[in-house]
């Protein structure tokens, strides 16, 4: 068999490679080879694994092997080759070749105790998880409604839903729940929930000073203001100019942010265009279009970091919605709880609990 350079190289046991490669350039076929080359080269079949992320791939790289054995049998005569082949060939079948999930698996069944686990467990099917997940969330929820939930105080539940209503408070819950690997390091020690509000706030409010300033000085952000500043001709030019100048040099951040919320005011519409008023009779704001586009990112960026900086606080909407993220949070684990309750229940496992066992 005839592989390319590059083939050879993939084939190479010397490193840890990654080969990445288009549809149909024979990365299956380097594959197979790089997995029989290991077995002749002396590696018994049991510790060699080969993970897909599909059963039918499996199948498919199986099969694919098994070929090549027996196509590597049919073509030597040599008995030494033809023993090592055929012990490779009866110890196939128990060769692991499978996917992500069922290796987590294989291996879990085998040490049950240190994972903590019934060794007889099954697997939740997705449509069976997404069900008990519901059914825990509805249960989680009804105890916050009765006042028996410690960590959600009932007053705090019904702001959370005024504030984000019912649909969205229970979607933001799922995607939490679907993440258990963020929530750990949320609410894990040394987690950013495990800090005191202040904490949170003063490390949230460097960030957006950081950002800011970063931002609102940028050679590139001056420029393009600079350019829609210098082609007004209107009577809001020494005005425009003025602002630039406290951007550029102002003594602190609140007052170059200042100076960009008062000129935006000046030279843009509410849909982000130039203000033809701004610019003045007869002016073409065609020379301006790449400016202001890229203006009107930026402010996409800017404009939500501008209101506590301005207010000289984070503790008005950002501490309300600091709560809201706290709350958002307890519920998720409250939820993650329970399912893993009626999940060690069952001795069942879902294809997260998998993973995250086996590590």
């Amino acid at each position: 068999m005839k592989f390319t350079p590059h083939q050879e190289r993939a084939l190479s046991f010397n490193t840890h490679l990654a080969v990445t490669a288009n549809a149909g350039s024979g990365k299956t076929q380097v594959l197979v080879e790089r997995y029989v080359r290991a077995l002749l080269g002396g590696v018994p079949v049991g510790e060699v694994v080969a993970l897909t992320y599909t059963e039918k791939a499996a199948s498919a790289l199986r099969r694919k092997i098994a070929e090549r054995i027996s196509g590597a049998l049919a073509a030597t005569t040599d008995r030494a080759a033809i023993a090592r082949l055929e012990s490779i060939r009866d110890a196939l079948p128990s060769a692991f070749i499978g996917t992500i999930h069922g290796f987590c698996a294989r291996l879990l069944r085998e040490y049950p105790v240190e994972a903590g686990i019934d060794a007889a467990f099954t697997m939740v099917e997705s449509v069976d998880a997404a069900v008990m997940l519901r059914e825990c969330t509805g249960a989680v929820v009804g105890d916050v409604f009765r006042g028996l939930h410690a960590g959600v105080p009932r007053e705090v539940f019904m702001d959370l839903l005024r504030s984000m209503g019912r649909r969205r408070v229970l979607r933001a819950i799922e995607r939490l729940v679907g993440k258990p690997d963020l929530l750990e390091r949320f609410s894990s020690p040394g987690g950013v929930f495990t800090l005191s509000d202040k904490q949170i706030l003063g490390m949230w409010e460097k960030t957006i000073h950081e950002t800011l300033d970063r931002e609102l000085g940028s050679p590139g952000f001056i420029a393009d203001i600079g350019a829609i500043a210098a082609a007004s001709s209107s009577g809001k030019a020494g005005e425009a100019l003025d602002l630039l100048g406290r951007l550029r040099a102002g003594e602190n951040l609140g007052e170059r942010a200042g100076a960009y919320v008062a000129l935006a005011g000046l030279m843009f519409t509410q849909s982000g265009a130039v203000s033809k008023r701004f610019l003045g009779k007869g002016a073409d704001p065609a020379p301006l279009e790449r400016s202001a586009g890229r203006l009107a990112r930026k402010r996409k960026l800017l404009d939500p970091l501008l209101d506590p900086v301005l207010a000289g606080s984070l503790a008005g909407l950002h501490g309300s919605l600091l709560r809201d993220a706290r709350a958002l949070i307890a519920l998720a684990l409250a939820v993650v709880e329970r399912y893993a309750a009626r999940k060690e229940e069952d001795a069942r496992l879902d294809f997260d609990d998998l993973q995250m066992k086996m590590r």
